[in-house]
């Protein structure tokens, strides 16, 4: 079982109960004596159960290389990006993630938009500022705004560590284990290469927030790099965000 492919249906944002109740809708169907579809649809259960179980580890390895998923990846492409990182083959994960998030880059921004209309006009400036290719402009602000927007929503800064850890790993220690904002959330739990401060960084990643913000970078104006900044804002301000929506803190 463990060499089959979850079905690309399947979103790294989807509820795990829809997915439950897919599997129980499509039982229900067949219902009436087709054993055939009855044993597929259990061998598709235990593929995805399987999946989530690898899920947390596939989304931290991931996470390493300084990209944040989406909720429009599927869990095939998470684990998928987690095994090029194993490989090393970073090139190809940054290749991929650029193209994915420049496919989806326009609900992004509609979605942050709509979702904290008062940082429109610092959003925009980013947001402008991509879209005539000017990534020395786009990427200070969206990482900056990522950092705002994780205090506002978890009380702790994203880039702020502590003994090495991030700070608001504190914050995913309050969720319950096994939930699906755990898992989408394991991101906050790792010093990622984009939130180290290592002065030099790492020359297998391509965007550190520290060289970038303290004027030690001086290359780091590409396409790829930002949208590496949105796949995290996009992290912050959707996924975090949608696990705290009710509670939020009030921007100030």
């Amino acid at each position: 079982m463990a060499n089959q492919s979850i079905p690309d249906f399947v979103l790294f944002g989807e509820s795990i109960n829809d997915i439950a109740k897919y599997l129980q809708d499509s039982l229900s169907k067949i219902a009436g004596g087709f054993d055939y579809y009855r044993s597929f649809n259990r061998q598709l259960g235990e593929i995805i159960a399987e999946s989530l179980e690898r899920l947390p580890s596939s989304v931290k390895q991931f996470a390493v290389t300084g990209w944040y998923p989406t909720k429009e990846m599927t869990f095939s492409e998470i684990h998928h990006m987690a095994e090029l990182v194993d490989q090393e083959r970073i090139e190809e994960v940054d290749d991929y993630m650029t193209d994915h998030i420049q496919e989806i880059k326009d609900s992004i921004f509609k979605g942050l938009l709509d979702r904290f209309p008062e940082r429109k006009n610092i959003l925009l400036s980013g947001i402008n500022a991509h879209e005539r290719a000017d990534y020395y402009a786009s990427i200070p602000i969206f990482l900056s705004q990522s950092d705002g927007l994780c205090f506002q929503i978890t009380g702790y800064k994203l880039y702020t560590t502590e003994k090495k850890k991030p700070k608001v790993a504190k914050y995913h220690q309050k969720l319950k284990d096994g939930t699906l904002d755990h898992i989408l959330l394991q991101p906050l739990t790792i010093t990622s290469s984009l939130i180290s401060q290592n002065e030099t960084g790492d020359p297998k990643y391509s965007l550190n927030r520290h060289l970038v913000l303290h004027g030690l970078s001086l290359d780091y104006g590409t396409i790829s790099n930002s949208c590496k900044a949105i796949s995290v804002l996009n992290f912050v301000g959707e996924i975090l965000w949608a696990s705290n929506k009710d509670e939020k803190i009030n921007a100030t």
